[in-house]
C-alpha cells in the first residue's frame, strides 16, 4: 500500500509541512510560527540538519525579513520514508540552498547537491571548511585523522564538480541567500557566485547589467563576501583566470582527442573488486575498460583526468562496498546521475550498493554506530536519485549488466 504526501510529510513537532499550492515556511521550528502563501517562488533550505540550527538562527530571520517564502525540511527524527516528500519540494522550489556545516559529517547532503549540480537545477551552496589541525568533532565523536581526510576530501570534490558547472558556493550563508534573492529577481533564474578556494567570478552578463554587481573578495579576512557595485575585483579575477586556469583548461582539451574511449568506467570503493571480480569478468567479453587514476587524491590535475576518464566511458559502473566509507565515490556517481538524466542520448549507469553493517572496521578504525548511520543515509539518498540505473547488492551481477550495456553500445554503434 503506497503512503499519500499527507502520510510521509516531514513533522516539526507535530506538525506537517504542507505540499501542493501552498508552501510551509517557518520563522523558527516552532508550529505556531507557521505561514502559508500561495503560488509564490519559494528556496529550499537543504544540507545539513540535525542537530544544527543554522536554518532557525540565521536563514529563516534573513529569508522572513527579505520577505522570501521558504521551504525547512528539517525535522526531529528522520527516516528514509521522509525522501520522496523533500524530493517533491525540491521539485518545486527555484532555488536550492544547500549549506554543509561542520557539526554533522554532511554526507547525504553532499550527495544530495553533487545531483543537483549535474542537473539544470538553480544550486546555491554554502560549505564550511572543516580544518585539517586539532581535533575535531562531530555529533559529540572524536573523527579520526583518516576519516577527516576523507571527509575534507569530499568537500573538495563536491567544490571542484560545482566549479565545472559554474555553481555558485559561499563560505556563509548571508551571502548565499543575497545571491539566491537576486536570483529569484531574474526571470531566468541564472545562477551566480564565487568559488573561493579557486578565486572565481561567475557573474553571468546579463545578471550584471541588469544588477551591476561584481563580488568583493574578502580581503580583510572577516570571512564574508559581500555584493557589491565594484567593478575592480571582478576585472582581477577575470584577469587571474585568464592567465592561470585557461592554459590548465586548453591543455586537457589538447590531450582529450588521444585518449582512447573506454567500454566500462569501474567507479566507486577502493579495493580489490576490480583485479578480483571486475576486470577478468570485461576481459572475458573482450571489454576495455577505465578507472581513478588514484584513490583518495583531491588536486585539481588529478580530478580533471578523472573527468576525462569518465567521460570517455560508454558504460559508467560505481560500486559502493560494505568495508569502505566511500564519500567521494557517492558523490562521483550521484553527479553523474543528475548529468546523465538531463541528456538526449543518455549513458547506462549501473550501481553496486552495499550497506556497512554494525561493528565495521575500515583501515583499522571501528566505525561508531552513528558514522555507520551517516554513511548508510548517503547509500539510501544514493540509490534514490538513481531511478533509471540498474542497482544490485552483489558485485558480479553488477559488472554482468555493465558488461551486457556495453556490448549492446558496441552493436548499436
Amino acid at each position: 500500500m503506497s503512503q499519500s504526501k499527507s502520510d510521509i510529510a516531514p513533522m516539526i513537532n507535530g506538525d506537517c509541512l504542507n505540499f501542493g499550492k501552498k508552501v510551509s515556511y517557518h520563522a523558527s521550528l516552532e508550529p505556531s510560527s507557521e505561514v502559508e502563501r500561495e503560488n509564490e517562488p519559494y528556496v529550499f533550505l537543504g544540507g545539513s540538519c540535525n542537530p544544527t540550527t543554522w536554518r532557525r538562527d540565521i536563514a529563516i530571520p534573513i529569508l522572513n525579513k527579505l520577505n522570501i517564502a521558504y521551504y525547512n525540511p528539517q525535522c526531529a527524527q528522520w527516516g528514509p520514508e521522509l525522501i520522496n516528500c523533500e524530493n517533491e519540494a525540491k521539485e518545486g522550489a527555484q532555488v536550492l540552498l544547500f549549506v554543509i556545516d561542520t557539526q554533522t559529517r554532511s554526507v547525504a547532503s553532499m550527495i544530495e547537491a553533487a545531483h543537483i549540480a549535474g542537473t539544470s537545477k538553480n544550486l546555491i551552496l554554502v560549505i564550511y571548511h572543516l580544518r585539517n589541525e586539532g581535533c575535531t568533532t562531530v555529533m559529540g565523536e572524536k573523527i579520526t585523522e583518516r576519516e577527516l581526510q576523507e571527509l575534507i576530501q569530499g568537500r573538495t570534490y563536491l567544490k571542484y564538480l560545482v566549479w565545472k558547472k559554474n555553481i555558485s558556493v559561499f563560505d556563509n550563508i548571508p551571502s548565499a541567500i543575497e545571491a539566491a534573492q537576486v536570483s529569484l529577481k531574474n526571470e531566468n533564474h541564472q545562477n551566480f557566485g564565487v568559488d573561493q578556494a579557486k578565486v572565481l567570478h561567475v557573474v553571468g552578463e546579463k545578471l550584471k547589467q541588469q544588477k551591476n554587481v561584481a563580488v568583493n573578495l574578502d580581503n580583510s579576512n572577516s570571512g564574508e563576501i559581500s555584493i557589491t557595485h565594484q567593478q575592480k575585483n571582478s576585472c582581477l579575477i577575470k584577469n587571474f583566470m585568464h592567465t592561470v586556469f585557461q592554459p590548465v583548461l586548453q591543455f586537457f582539451d589538447w590531450i582529450q582527442p588521444f585518449c582512447n574511449y573506454k567500454d566500462v568506467y569501474l567507479g566507486g570503493s577502493s579495493g580489490s573488486w576490480r583485479e578480483d571480480v571486475a576486470i577478468p569478468i570485461l576481459k572475458k567479453y573482450g571489454l576495455t575498460y577505465g578507472y581513478p587514476l588514484e584513490e583518495h587524491t583531491c588536486s585539481e590535475k588529478f580530478l580533471q583526468m578523472e573527468r576525462n576518464i569518465i567521460e570517455r566511458c560508454k558504460v559508467l559502473l560505481f560500486v559502493i562496498t560494505k568495508e569502505s566509507r566511500s564519500l567521494s565515490q557517492m558523490i562521483a556517481a550521484a553527479h553523474y546521475i543528475g548529468r546523465e538524466s538531463e541528456k538526449d542520448k543518455k549513458r547506462q549507469i549501473v550501481l553496486c550498493i552495499q550497506d556497512i553493517e554494525e561493528s565495521t572496521s575500515i583501515d583499522g578504525e571501528k566505525l561508531s554506530s552513528q558514522a555507520v548511520k551517516d554513511y548508510n543515509r548517503g547509500r539510501v539518498y544514493l540509490q534514490n536519485i538513481a531511478k533509471q540505473a540498474d542497482i544490485f547488492l552483489k558485485i558480479e551481477e553488477a559488472v554482468e549488466k555493465a558488461a551486457e550495456y556495453a556490448i549492446k553500445y558496441s552493436q548499436d554503434s
